[in-house]
């Protein structure tokens, strides 16, 4: 073969092995561009601390996770501040709506202050136990109350089953039962000096007399406090979730998105 030949051969062969080459890079390319197309968000991280919480967002840049509270789940991130604050004002509005602008205060200072408001609250149950208590026992009783209760306290009389329901009711046996009506009334004013507590002992008192009894001031405005939370706790609950399904629905605060990641 001559000199010419072999040079021909060679320049061939340098473009078959050339265009291999470049077909197998054009291969790679085309490799590379489809996977970046296919998986155009691998990079993105959805865990991010927003006010101090780990949170995880969808691509919406909603809160499906983390460590925001779980009924807030749903909400998107630039409405977790907004979301908070409005949850805020609900709960002191349904505070407020609680208390009704005044307290009643939780105990008395002592028994007989405890008896003042039961009688100042029943004027019938002072004209009751005026009209009652004129028996031995009765005077007994008072004697040994105004002696500032030293020695024995005065034995029940025979024969009145009327502080059945208080002896029975408040486990007064023996030489602590009941031995006299005004003994009664003070049995049922609570020792632990609580007025909410007048109101699970005045119905031992009606049974034994059979009078309608009112609860002493403090503790009807206590009762009726709990009455008024419970529907304002109902009112508390209805407002948070409308607050929670408009956060989930769409968007508390109006923002421009533009530059957000996601």
């Amino acid at each position: 073969m001559t000199a010419s030949a072999r040079t021909g051969l060679l320049a061939v062969g340098g473009l078959v092995v050339a265009g291999l080459v470049a077909e197998l890079a054009g291969r790679r390319r085309l490799v590379r561009r489809r996977r970046r197309r296919d998986n155009p968000g691998r990079h993105r991280n959805p865990w991010i601390t927003s006010r101090g919480h780990r949170v995880h967002i969808d691509d919406e840049g909603r809160v499906d996770a983390g460590g925001i509270p779980r009924q807030w789940h749903g909400a998107h991130i630039r409405d977790v501040s907004e979301l908070g604050r409005r949850w805020r004002e609900i709960d002191h509005e349904e505070e407020a709506c609680a208390t009704g602008g005044a307290a009643a205060p939780a105990t008395f200072r002592s028994q007989d202050a405890g008896l003042a408001a039961l009688y100042e609250a029943n004027p019938h149950l002072v004209d009751f136990v005026q009209g009652e208590a004129k028996g031995a026992a009765e005077r007994a009783y008072q004697r040994w109350v105004r002696g500032g209760r030293r020695g024995r306290k005065p034995t029940r009389a025979a024969g009145d089953g009327r502080f059945d329901a208080i002896n029975e009711g408040l486990e007064r046996r023996g030489a602590r039962a009941v031995a006299s009506w005004s003994e009664a009334v003070r049995a049922v004013v609570p020792p632990s000096r609580r007025w909410a507590d007048f109101g699970g002992r005045l119905p031992l008192l009606e049974d034994a007399t059979g009078l309608r009894l009112n609860l002493p001031g403090p503790a009807e405005v206590l009762e009726l406090g709990g009455q008024r939370g419970a529907e304002c706790e109902q009112l508390g609950e209805g407002a948070r979730g409308r607050l929670v399904e408009e956060a989930r629905a769409g968007r508390l605060t109006e923002i421009s998105l533009e530059g957000v990641p996601f």
